[in-house]
């Protein structure tokens, strides 16, 4: 038996030296008095150290004290992330790491994204109503009647209607919704402002350029007289200007066939233009200097003067509208005739 003491010589690298003393305790074959023993070793270099364990050396982790997460996202950079997606929403609880939440107050405890909340097939970013299912046509709102109007735009929403009355049902198709029109099987002309009609049909209509005139205003042959049967047209013509005062000029136009000279044709085109006037202002009840008489004669003929239908379309009394106050709209109206 024999006792030995060694020193080493060397850092934690390269070479190492080994330096022992040994002598032998019990006598016996082969014990020796004295040994010594010297040796010389070599240690490989080892690398930096991995203080986080993660598989990065320190010297290129950028956090070498937090240890990677090895998800398959940003590993290289040797530090944890540990909401992928930025969505606020750990990945331990985000049941879609890889794809942010989209934060719209529809399921967003579960952390994944939901492009379409309603499931009506249209993306919430183009949805109307992306909490509300409802067809293309409406943008992804509901549209109860399907007539191609959302409920919410829609002011007859369980009734289909079309879009010219806001959605509610006009069985004359005079944009007249039926709820108000006091004659919802007779059409209104398509001249008329519908938002002002009561749906039923108007001899007198103002549009934007003339008071239009839906019938005839007789006068006594080759004379200025106005026959009493146009008397109720007449009253509807007055009631018009006089709802209307936004109209400060207007021209009443008088019109005679071909028939005659064209000096006799101004003279009574004239004169009946004058009496028309005086009619509207002593009897209508028209401001005086709103209307302004002018005749015509035969030189401004509507059609050709070769047959007698077409004469008497030629004779005709019109109202042209050449003044408004400043700033007025212009609109069309339609007014109900006088029974």
């Amino acid at each position: 038996m024999e006792a030995h003491i060694y020193g080493t010589y060397g850092g934690d690298e390269g070479i190492l030296a080994t330096l022992g003393l040994g002598t032998g305790i019990i006598a016996g074959v082969g014990a020796p008095d004295f040994r010594l023993v010297l040796g010389v070793n070599y240690r490989q270099p080892g690398g930096p150290p991995d203080s986080d364990l993660d598989g990065l050396t320190d010297d290129i982790d950028a956090c070498p004290m937090e240890a990677e997460d090895k998800d398959d996202f940003e590993d290289a950079d040797g530090c944890p992330e540990l909401d992928n997606d930025a969505d606020g929403i750990v990945d331990t609880a985000d049941s879609c790491p890889m794809k942010p939440e989209d934060k719209d107050n529809f399921e967003d405890e579960d952390g994944c994204p939901d492009p379409d909340n309603d499931g009506d097939g249209i993306l919430d970013a183009d949805d109307r109503c992306p909490l509300k299912p409802g067809p293309k046509e409406t943008q992804g709102c509901p549209d109860n009647d399907s007539d191609g109007l959302a409920n919410q735009d829609d002011e007859c929403p369980d009734e289909a209607g079309p879009k010219e009355t806001n959605g509610c049902p006009d069985r004359d198709n005079d944009r007249v919704p039926d709820k108000r029109d006091k004659c919802p099987d007779q059409a209104i002309d398509v001249r008329a402002e519908a938002s002002r009609s009561d749906g039923c049909p108007s001899r007198v209509i103002v549009t934007k350029e003339k008071i239009e005139i839906l019938d005839v205003i007789y006068f006594d042959y080759n004379k200025a007289t106005i026959k009493k049967v146009s008397y109720p047209l007449l009253a509807d013509i007055a009631k018009v200007i006089n709802e209307n005062p936004d109209l400060t000029l207007i021209e009443v136009g008088g019109h005679t066939d071909s028939d005659g000279s064209n000096a006799a044709n101004i003279k009574l085109s004239q004169a009946r233009a004058e009496s028309v006037v005086k009619h509207l202002e002593t009897i209508g009840g028209v401001k005086v200097g709103t209307l302004k008489g002018v005749g015509y004669g035969e030189e401004k003929p509507v059609v050709e003067n070769n047959s007698d239908a077409n004469k008497a379309k030629n004779r005709r009394v019109e109202f042209v509208i050449k003044e408004r106050k400043a700033g007025s709209d212009t609109v069309i109206q339609e007014k109900p005739a006088t029974p």
